[in-house]
């Protein structure tokens, strides 16, 4: 709504512009008093139906506020983010920065982790920690993670050992390694294990591949001894090499015991491997643990229509919400379904909400069919040039 009104209130100031500069056009020429009169009437009544608008453009959005207070209120977390988000595109910062703490001091977990993402966005390093602590606390194992990464880089070495030894007895993986790393006195470091791999292969150092290999080894004890993450950051390692029937393997344990992520990632490998058809039967496992990316692929490909459709619905629909992953998951769903209309326009707003470059990039083989059309290549471009 407050983007509307932006946008309305440009459009309507442009005529305004126009007419001003028009008075004086004919106050210079030889046109008669009564002329002028008459068209600085129509002047005068043009700036009160300007005003008269931007009033109700106003109102609508107070409305729309109040509605979404009575929703917040209720502890309704995306109509709190909408709420916060227009008092952010006004730049009162403090303002939509309080309704996101309110939401945090009741223990909504993801309000937490918006809110220190915005602190770490203005670089306030202090608030970051302190709302990535409380996140952890509620057992949110990813924002353990980061906390611990940003104590690190804040010179606060013991605290960051500490939470990341915590969250990697949680069998967060990612935790474990960058664990290692710190008591190993590295002062820059990746974020997971196939980003330590890139470094190896960089480096080109016996040493750190040795590194590696004794942290996918532990990978591997740890997944077969039923630690789900283990197994995810082993098989996305194993994938992004090419290695794919050592990704099946770890993802299929781990889908078998449950994790819809793992199940989606088997499709997904197995699909590169083998060819679409055969990660069917791992998409419908996954969307049978309610994972609705997958339920997206496999209804898209069985072209199955009232699933399909009530699953589009819920990504379109936190797509209109500015959800940037969604716009990007409904563009790679309707890719799947070889949708080009929609898969290009989702594409764009994905884009137009700040996707990266690598995200696309990674997912290329979504897109394989879009080759050579125009309006892709614009994209990729748009993305290159960011």
């Amino acid at each position: 709504m407050i983007i509307k009104f932006y946008l309305i209130f440009f459009l309507l100031a442009l005529p305004l512009f126009v007419l001003a500069k028009t008075e004086i056009k004919f106050s210079e020429s030889s046109a008669s008093d009564q002329e002028i009169k008459n068209l600085k009437e129509e002047n005068k009544n043009l700036k009160k139906d300007i005003q008269n608008q931007t009033t109700i453009t106003k109102i609508e959005l107070e409305n729309r506020r109040l509605a979404l207070v009575k929703e917040c209120n209720q502890n309704s977390l995306d109509e709190c983010i909408e709420l916060a988000e227009t008092y952010f595109k006004e730049n009162n910062f403090n303002k939509g920065i309080d309704i996101l703490k309110e939401k945090c001091e009741g223990k909504l977990i993801n309000a937490c982790l918006l809110v220190a993402n915005k602190y770490i966005a203005k670089k306030d390093t202090s608030n970051s920690i302190k709302y990535l602590g409380k996140a952890c606390d509620n057992s949110d194992y990813e924002s353990c993670n980061q906390l611990g990464i940003l104590q690190f880089r804040s010179k606060k070495i013991k605290d960051a050992i500490e939470t990341l030894t915590k969250n990697c007895a949680n069998n967060f993986y990612q935790s474990c390694f960058n664990n290692l790393l710190i008591k190993e006195g590295q002062s820059s470091y990746p974020q997971n294990l196939n980003q330590f791999w890139e470094l190896c292969l960089s480096k080109k150092s016996n040493e750190s591949c040795n590194k590696v290999q004794d942290l996918a080894k532990l990978g591997s004890q740890k997944c077969f001894a039923k630690n789900v993450s283990f197994c995810l950051e082993l098989g996305t390692f194993e994938f992004t090499r090419s290695e794919y029937e050592k990704a099946q393997k770890v993802y299929n344990f781990a889908c078998e015991l449950g994790d819809s992520l793992a199940c989606y990632n088997l499709g997904q490998s197995l699909w590169y491997a083998k060819g679409v058809e055969s990660a069917l039967n791992a998409w419908k496992r996954a969307c049978d643990l309610k994972d609705e990316y997958s339920c997206g692929y496999f209804y898209a490909l069985k072209n199955s229509g009232d699933e399909f459709k009530k699953v589009i619905n819920l990504f379109e629909g936190n797509c209109e919400k500015l959800d940037m992953n969604s716009c990007f998951q409904t563009a790679s769903i309707y890719a799947m379904k070889k949708d080009k209309v929609n898969a290009i326009k989702f594409l764009k707003k994905s884009v137009e909400y700040g996707l990266a470059a690598s995200t696309l990039f990674e997912n290329l083989k979504e897109f394989e069919f879009l080759t050579g059309d125009a309006d892709f290549k614009f994209i990729i471009k748009t993305l290159n040039n960011h």
